[in-house]
């Protein structure tokens, strides 16, 4: 939870665990990266605020369990943090989006080795349009995938393209979050029918078992949470239609119970999961799954 140095050099083979965590520059340094070398390095965690930090791995070749759920803000984001004035071609923010894409795609390339991912939403939206547009993505080794996918604004068709470049995994966990980063100025995202058409041949050939948690025990009763959650739905119905070899889907709603009135405190999250679950299990395709819903109770 440090900022400041845009080197990390370890050379060490008994350093094997690194985690970085609301790593940023200061306003007035004009190179905006950071670059890591641990050949060593076995266990890599990348997290929080980055801002408009870009962070490279150059060489991570002995990875085996990583976890990248850091965010990085929008430029109008940015500048509103620094009280800078935003012009009106700054409204348009689609070019510096697109800029993270080759960022994106060197993660997918230095991760590819990994057998355990973690991976937060900012992530999800690149992968996609990168396999969309013809360009290679890397094939990646990794058998057991979490996803921490904030309710509001996570991209449905990232997520499902990310999976696609994923074709081992085996086992998928996908924990809901609450946006720790309020992007207001910012409303970009990629619309395309041919690419959501696309998205829906996606095929999860070695896919057995999904896990899908709300962890935020927030109250879902808000307009871009209930758009979140139809989301959800869709990409919940994509997994089930074409993970080929499913075998268990789990669907876990958390709530929270007041120690005072004992009323639940977001009594939504169970009735929107315990519907999700209703809408899996009625139209599910064929497949001999086993559906399975759990409701866990918090108490203040």
């Amino acid at each position: 939870d440090v900022g400041g140095f845009r080197c990390l050099k370890i050379n060490s083979s008994k350093f094997k665990r690194l985690n970085l965590k609301n790593h940023r520059l200061p306003h007035d340094i004009s190179d905006r990266s950071l670059e890591i070398y641990a050949p060593y390095l076995e266990h890599l965690e990348i997290s929080g605020d980055l801002g408009d930090l870009q962070c490279r791995l150059v060489d991570v070749s002995s990875l085996v369990n990583a976890k990248v759920t850091f965010y990085i803000s929008c430029i109008k984001h940015i500048r509103h943090e620094r009280e800078e004035f935003i012009s009106v071609d700054d409204y348009s923010c689609h070019d510096y989006h697109q800029s993270f894409s080759v960022l994106a795609r060197d993660y997918l390339q230095k991760l590819s080795c990994a057998t355990e991912l973690t991976i937060g939403s900012w992530f999800t939206e690149v992968p996609c349009m990168l396999q969309f547009n013809g360009l290679l993505v890397p094939e990646l080794k990794c058998k057991y995938l979490t996803l921490e996918l904030c309710i509001e604004n996570f991209d449905l068709n990232g997520v499902a393209g990310l999976l696609g470049a994923l074709p081992h995994v085996e086992t998928l966990n996908i924990y809901l979050t609450e946006n720790l980063l309020d992007n207001y100025f910012c409303d970009f995202e990629e619309n395309n029918t041919d690419l959501q058409s696309w998205i829906s041949s996606i095929v999860f050939p070695n896919l057995k078992n999904i896990t899908i948690v709300n962890s935020i025990l927030v109250c879902l009763n808000r307009q871009k949470r209930k758009q979140g959650f139809r989301r959800l739905v869709k990409l919940s119905q994509l997994l089930l239609k074409n993970a080929t070899i499913l075998k268990k889907f789990l669907v876990i709603s958390k709530s929270r119970m007041c120690k005072n009135c004992k009323k639940c405190l977001t009594n939504c999250w169970c009735n929107f999961f315990s519907g999700l679950f209703d809408k899996l299990f009625l139209s599910r395709y064929p497949t001999n799954a086993n559906f399975i819903f759990k409701d866990q109770v918090f108490r203040d």
